[in-house]
């Protein structure tokens, strides 16, 4: 599984990663993706969610992955 991380645009690259030409591959090749945040402060949970989903969208990704606490995975469609 790949992760969109949004945290990417508050450092020096000013951008999330990975870059949309390599999402666009992960998702080609079948690969699972799902978003993080590095949410190291509670105000930062799901900061730039939305826009990460768009990232996602225009790579080919019509479903995030989110891990659950048993282990499993569910599959959310995004629009």
């Amino acid at each position: 599984m790949v992760e969109v991380n949004t945290s990417g645009g508050y450092y020096a690259c000013a951008e999330m990663f990975p870059a949309p030409a390599l999402l666009a591959t992960f998702c080609r090749a079948g690969v699972p993706c799902t978003v993080g945040c590095d949410s190291h402060d509670p105000v930062n949970v799901a900061r730039d969610i939305e826009r990460a989903y768009r990232l996602m969208y225009e790579a080919g990704y019509r479903s995030v992955t989110v891990p659950t606490a048993s282990g499993d995975r569910r599959s959310i469609t995004i629009e």
